[in-house]
């Protein structure tokens, strides 16, 4: 599958989810929300590795230091998952968290540029400075008055 595709597939659940949190489940305890959520994970990769050893398909895991960084990347997706659920459980609308999610390719090449180094091109500011309007207009557009 393209990685658009796959990308688009996800946004569209995580769409999805946002609306179902904050209609039904946002009243909970986000840690409980967050352990509720990653335990079916556990259970559908595991069933999904063991499938694919099945089926002959090579299974590479991060060892060493790759390892390591793994998990703390996993420390860093709970509490990234942790302040998404809050959002939700301190009043915020599925609209107007969805709209912030806009502003990720910002971040992202923010990030980068710490990270990696390098500058973004006029194509990218021109980008995010319409994602900026953008999460603007739908966050007007998305507040209960």
């Amino acid at each position: 599958m393209k990685p658009i595709l796959l990308a688009l597939a996800g946004m569209t659940i995580y769409s999805l989810t946002g609306v179902i949190i904050e209609q039904k489940l946002e009243k909970f305890s986000t840690a409980v929300l967050v352990l509720l959520f990653v335990a079916p994970m556990v259970v559908v990769s595991t069933i999904w590795i063991l499938m694919q050893r099945s089926l002959g398909m090579a299974i590479s895991f991060p060892r060493g230091g790759l390892f390591w960084l793994t998990i703390s990347l996993g420390v860093l997706y709970f509490f990234a998952d942790y302040f998404y659920l809050g959002a939700f459980g301190a009043g915020g609308s599925a609209l107007v968290i969805s709209t912030i999610a806009i502003l990720a390719p910002v971040l992202t090449a923010v990030v980068r540029h710490f990270l990696v180094g390098g500058y973004p091109n006029g194509y990218q500011i021109a980008g995010y400075v319409l994602a900026a309007g953008a999460v603007t207009l739908l966050a007007k557009g998305g507040a209960v008055h």
